[in-house]
């Protein structure tokens, strides 16, 4: 599964760590519960997504536009679906927000990410000292 920047393949195990940490809240934790944590899946994930296109705009990865347009969708999806869901919505529930997070980060990666790793291939470690850097100078 692995996109060839270590930063970035570390966000990914992250953001499907949370995602199973959804599914183990949803039968024993209270709603407040879960839309705390569904919002700190979704800041973490916009930050992943922030990051990848700042690296592709500075980088002029060739097919940004298309790969922007696929995180947009989510970025409009997700905040549909947990209006919905923090709504009680009676058709949406949390199992279907996990199984479309799964399915969509799952194919993503696997198919939009993997795109880009032979372009950056050569990047790598260039790559990695910028997000390195980004993510210090957050903690500050």
């Amino acid at each position: 599964m692995s996109v060839g920047i270590e930063s970035w393949d570390q966000d990914h195990r992250e953001l499907l760590r949370l995602i199973d940490e959804l599914k183990d809240l949803e039968q024993n934790e209270s709603h407040q519960v879960i839309i705390s944590c569904l919002e700190y899946l979704m800041e973490y994930a916009e930050a992943h997504l922030a990051s990848e296109e700042r690296v592709m705009k500075d980088e002029m990865y060739p097919d940004i536009k298309s790969h922007k347009a696929k995180h947009d969708f989510y970025r409009r999806r997700i905040t549909e679906l947990q209006k919905k869901f923090e709504d009680g919505d009676k058709d949406w529930n949390l199992s279907k927000l996990i199984a479309f997070l799964m399915s969509w980060w799952i194919e993503h990666i696997n198919k939009e990410d993997h795109k880009y790793k032979t372009f950056f291939q050569n990047k790598q470690k260039e790559i990695e000292g910028k997000l390195l850097s980004e993510r210090w100078r957050k903690q500050l």
